[in-house]
């Protein structure tokens, strides 16, 4: 009788010792499968950046998918097919041709069209150097010059030559010092007339 009572106490007291050892059996495996579940999430997550990387990776592969879905992009890439921003007259001498500015000021209700002839002295002797730096940037360049123009008052649109240096220092504050050294503007006409009603 004692026999059996004291083999139940074992088991029993067995029993108590097993079962806070299987719970944290369990928790391991509970713990385990959520870890493979989050980096299994982790990966799915990231698949997508792995892809568009691969395609990105490429440079020739995106230019011309961004060609196919319609959205013209230079990134510094020459194009042949685009004439340039401006042509070498030598000496240094680029000619930027007419640029036409028009603006609208909600405020005063007036159209402001601005016109004139640039000529710019570049920091290129060569003309090869120069056609290479104006096929990479010469659009971006006229981009400054328009925001230059937008950006001026009438006064400072008036003087030609005070003009010309806001063109040469906005342009070299982005493209770097001495990319334009000197700036002529010529053929100068500003007009401003009030906008015509909206008939509707």
């Amino acid at each position: 009788m004692d026999a059996r009572n004291n083999q139940r106490r074992s088991q029993s007291q067995k029993g108590s010792q097993d079962s806070p050892v299987d719970r944290t059996r369990a928790r391991r495996k509970i713990f385990c499968w959520q870890n493979i579940t989050e980096v299994f999430i982790l990966l799915l997550l990231l698949l997508p950046v792995f892809f568009i990387g691969m395609a990105a990776g490429s440079k020739n592969h995106w230019l011309s998918w961004l060609e196919r879905i319609g959205v013209s992009e230079s990134w510094g890439k020459e194009t042949a097919n685009v004439p340039p921003a401006a042509t070498w007259q030598g000496e240094g001498v680029a000619d930027f041709g007419k640029i036409s500015v028009r603006t609208y000021d909600p405020v005063s209700g007036l159209i402001r069209e601005v016109d004139f002839r640039l000529h710019a002295v570049m920091g290129f002797s060569e003309r090869d150097e120069f056609e290479t730096f104006i096929r990479r940037t010469g659009y971006a360049i006229r981009d400054e010059i328009l925001v230059t123009v937008r950006a001026s008052t009438l006064p400072e649109l008036s003087d030609a030559e005070l003009l010309g240096r806001k063109i040469a220092t906005r342009v070299n504050r982005v493209f770097g010092a001495d990319t334009i050294r000197s700036v002529q503007i010529s053929d100068l006409g500003i007009t401003e007339g009030a906008a015509e009603p909206d008939q509707n």
